[in-house]
């Protein structure tokens, strides 16, 4: 797998950098799906070290400063690619640009130096979830009056714990963050943060849907090779009607999941698309287990994992039954 090249004028044409995220989640990420999910010594490390030497951990940043220069659309492609091999590793990408969104130039550039940073959302009080590892994390608080903290993950009064083994996303390398104010920066006034905080929102709601949109092609792929493979009366069964409609409704989802425009999307509209693709992943995944019958409930499979990893998604960055009163009220300010 070669690096992207980062030096010159131009920017990599936008299917040669999918083509690569497409590369690295295939070849590289899926048969490490299993090694990940179980969090085996150095299997995330092996995993990260291919996601930075392509560049994809700084795929936001502009070239000069030792990124790939890509757009909001073309890293929402790739996170979608990288999803399909693994949404772990592909959750830690999306926070690591997220992280970019709402750094400060001159901090954003030294993610092109080799330090890693995080973002984290915090709604509600001094516990937030993280990225195990970052070398910092920054910290975006909506609200009133929003702020946007940038903590150093050496600080004294900065305390990073590996959370306890989660139902999905395992390779995501979650952690619980405490801090208090002494520990912090501030990285932006009131009406920065509040552009911030919504840039930043809209970034992991929509890069959120792209990872459910892979997670959901991938079941689809799977349940569909064992529905070939698999034989019963003497015929595979992908002859048995139950077996073909579920086929089939896993492609209706697919093909009928809203597509992911980028730059275009405000925090509402990312919220919707993100509440489409994750509810479709979650029932696609679901019925990809069933194709698979009793063997879908192992964890050798890996398909079982991949309804895992759905069902988180539909938590993250926030449950979808709290986004009711958000969307229904966008739709009223429409009317």
């Amino acid at each position: 797998m070669s690096m992207v090249e980062t030096s010159g004028e131009s920017l990599v044409e936008r299917h040669e950098i999918v083509a690569l995220a497409r590369d690295l989640g295939r070849r590289e990420l899926a048969p490490r799906a299993l090694e990940l999910d179980e969090r085996r010594d150095g299997a995330l490390d092996a995993a990260w070290g291919l996601v930075v030497e392509i560049g994809f951990d700084r795929a936001l940043l502009p070239v000069e400063h030792g990124g790939v220069g890509l757009d909001t659309g073309s890293l929402l492609l790739c996170l979608e690619e990288i999803a399909a091999g693994e949404a772990g590793v592909a959750l830690l990408v999306l926070l690591s640009n997220a992280a970019l969104v709402a750094l400060a130039r001159e901090r954003a550039a030294q993610v092109g130096e080799g330090k890693r940073w995080a973002l984290v959302l915090s709604p509600r009080g001094r516990t937030s979830l993280g990225a195990l590892g970052a070398d910092g994390l920054v910290v975006v608080e909506p609200g009133a009056e929003p702020v946007v903290l940038v903590l150093e993950a050496d600080a004294v009064e900065l305390q990073i714990e590996a959370c306890d083994i989660q139902l999905g996303l395992r390779s995501a390398a979650a952690a619980r963050v405490a801090f208090d104010a002494a520990s912090t920066e501030r990285a932006a006034s009131s009406a920065q943060a509040r552009a911030t905080a919504d840039a930043s929102l809209t970034l992991l709601r929509a890069g959120s849907a792209a990872i459910a949109r892979g997670v959901a092609r991938r079941a689809g792929e799977m349940a569909l090779d064992y529905a070939k493979a698999r034989m019963q009366g003497g015929v595979p069964i992908i002859e048995h009607d139950a077996v073909r409609r579920m086929l089939a409704a896993m492609s209706v989802r697919l093909a009928a999941t809203p597509a992911l425009p980028g730059s275009e999307l405000d925090a509402s509209g990312a919220l919707a698309i993100k509440v489409a693709a994750t509810e479709a992943a979650v029932a696609t995944s679901t019925d990809a287990v069933q194709v698979f019958g009793g063997t879908g409930y192992m964890h050798e499979t890996g398909v079982e994992k991949l309804m895992r990893d759905a069902k988180y998604l539909q938590l993250w960055p926030e449950p979808n039954w709290i986004a009711d009163d958000e969307l229904m009220r966008a739709f009223c300010q429409r009317r």
